[in-house]
């Protein structure tokens, strides 16, 4: 199991003065007692909802040996209640699923048990909180009403996301002229938040990387510094002389 802090709506933030359980323990307990990744998300709803949670909101990375990968979005409820709402989806086999301090989890299906699996509350304290008003369950967004696009969530979280989906997708050397690259460049860099213009589309929840990958692909992957993108180091003021 592994995680990413994303922090989420501030009124939902530290409500539960007698909660216990922070998201490294519940990883650690996690780990102790569950199976599989299915055991764990409902072991991870269960110890929230017993003994409250006192952690922003996270997204966990859960792997287990059957060869399963799951995605698991908690938000704590705040003053409305002991616990966390929550929401995870299986990623596909052989499909590449990265988060890195933004939530990514938007709207999901109700009837795939197979493939996503979600709090009962996970719409409801929305609306009690006031923080969704929508009237067809099909649009409500995780990520949207909980941890709503910001500057830094873009630039410091999901340009991380950007980043590696580039090298994954793009074809060797493409840079940011590569298809995937230029496709969502203006969401990465953010400035779709500061200017006028039209409405950008988010990046997809996974993708299916051109070659299969090795372990030390992953590595090089989490050292990545936007080489090759428009938000690469080496040539900006950044840079240095």
């Amino acid at each position: 199991i592994g995680e990413t802090t994303f922090g989420g709506h501030s009124s939902l933030l530290f409500g539960q003065p007698d909660s216990k359980m922070d998201y490294g323990s519940l990883i650690y307990w996690t780990l102790r007692r569950a199976s599989n990744c299915r055991d764990a998300i409902e072991t991870m709803a269960a110890v929230v909802d017993e003994f409250g949670y006192v952690s922003e909101g996270e997204s966990f990375s859960l792997a287990d040996r059957s060869g399963e990968v799951w995605v698991m979005e908690m938000m704590p409820r705040g003053k409305y209640g002991l616990g966390a709402t929550w929401v995870a989806m299986r990623v596909p086999d052989g499909s590449v699923m990265a988060h890195a301090n933004q939530a990514r989890i938007r709207t999901f299906p109700r009837d795939d048990s197979e493939n996503w699996m979600y709090a009962e509350d996970v719409v409801e304290l929305a609306r009690t909180s006031g923080l969704w008003n929508g009237t067809d369950e099909s649009d409500f967004s995780f990520s949207d009403v909980y941890n709503p696009i910001t500057f830094s969530g873009v630039r410091f979280g999901d340009a991380r996301v950007y980043a590696m989906f580039s090298r994954l997708v793009d074809e060797e050397g493409a840079g940011p002229n590569g298809a995937f690259a230029k496709k969502y460049e203006r969401y990465a860099t953010a400035l779709h938040l500061k200017e006028d213009g039209p409405a950008v589309d988010r990046m997809p929840l996974y993708v299916q990387p051109r070659t299969p990958l090795t372990m030390a692909d992953v590595r090089s992957l989490m050292r990545d510094r936007y080489e090759g993108t428009v938000l690469r180091f080496d040539d900006d003021a950044g840079a240095g002389p």
